[in-house]
């Protein structure tokens, strides 16, 4: 068998169709991926012999409707791995070194403050610019921005929110944090209350708690703390075969 890989580093669900033939079966065959949200892969397999192929990608939007944002074809069967990256008004692909689906990147927050927070995500991929912006987080709320893989030009900001208005809402900007290079992780606890809010950076969570954390919400990656002990509030993944026992769960049956 032979397996193409799909990361989602979007900030919407996905999902694929792949088209192709197979020597001694008559006619167009079809797989379809499972729905892949933020910040997980999935993987979908074929035979070896599959030949002239067609992959097309999908998104849902804000509706719910799915709709086709990209397409590419391989001669004959061959493992692969792409990045899905951006956000509804602009998402894209790319191929990736399949190792680098074994890690990931990521800008991280945690509001322990008494405000509302946003963050903010912009960066450069193929001399196109991309943002991604996340919807108001409230209190034990933390949230998760991915870096797609090769992206430059990384730019993480911050805003908390002083009040609401009938006119418009008063933020202001408490993180601008710019990555000339490759900085894999990058994560902050916000705590106080306007104007005292303190923004420090801290220890990243554990690998296998953010992927196990991922996907949640497949808009912002927003997920629930506990506001009695602030932990973060864990699922269970059990470890299986060969591959990284931080990711093997998200392959479904086939762990």
């Amino acid at each position: 068998m032979k397996y193409i890989d799909f990361l989602n580093n979007s900030l919407v669900s996905i999902k694929m169709k792949i088209f192709y033939y197979v020597p001694g079966k008559q006619g167009i065959q079809s797989t379809e991926s499972p729905i892949i949200k933020t910040g997980i892969y999935k993987t979908v397999s074929m035979p070896d012999n599959t030949y002239s192929i067609l992959i097309r990608m999908f998104f849902e939007d804000s509706k719910g409707l799915w709709k086709e944002f990209g397409n590419t074809s391989l001669a004959s069967a061959i493992n692969k791995c792409y990045e899905i990256f951006g956000s509804e008004s602009k998402i894209n692909f790319h191929e990736i070194d399949c190792s680098k689906l074994r890690g990931f990147n990521y800008a991280y927050f945690v509001n322990k403050s008494e405000n509302l927070l946003k963050g903010v995500l912009s960066y450069t991929l193929k001399r196109e610019s991309y943002k991604e912006e996340t919807k108001e987080i409230k209190k034990y709320k933390e949230v998760f921005l991915n870096i797609p893989a090769d992206a430059t030009n990384i730019i993480f900001t911050l805003f908390v929110l002083e009040k609401k208005t009938f006119s418009k809402d008063v933020w202001h900007q408490i993180i601008n944090e710019r990555i000339a290079g490759r900085i894999p992780k990058v994560c902050y606890e916000i705590t106080g209350k306007w104007p005292n809010i303190i923004a420090k950076k801290i220890q990243c969570p554990p690998e296998n708690s953010v992927e196990t954390l991922l996907g949640f919400n497949g808009s912002t990656n927003e997920n629930n703390l506990n506001p009695e002990n602030t932990k973060i509030i864990k699922k269970t993944c059990s470890c299986c075969r060969k591959c990284c026992c931080n990711r093997c769960c998200y392959y479904n049956n086939k762990c």
